[in-house]
């Protein structure tokens, strides 16, 4: 039953950032190229629940203990800098 959950996300988050950026690469240009993007993050961090062996689970008496993987980024997306 726990390996058909697949995943327990614990964690989520969403940033968004603004990125500044020129060109100016010597010390004498004609004119500056500036530029702002902004650019979306996802992250999704908890335990993947397929690791769960039949080690992890122990029972005794009416207590049942179950050790959980170690957490780890379960998804992670970025936007395309938008206009």
């Amino acid at each position: 039953m726990l390996k058909e959950m697949e995943e327990l996300g614990t964690v989520e988050y969403t940033i968004t950032k603004v990125v500044k950026a020129n060109d100016n690469t010597s010390r004498f240009t004609v004119g500056q190229r500036k530029i702002l993007i902004t650019t979306e993050a996802y992250v999704k961090a908890g335990i993947d629940m397929k690791e769960i062996t039949e080690k992890d689970i122990s029972r005794l008496g009416k207590t049942i203990s179950i050790r959980l993987p170690i957490a780890k980024i379960l998804f992670r997306k970025s936007s395309s800098p938008k206009k």
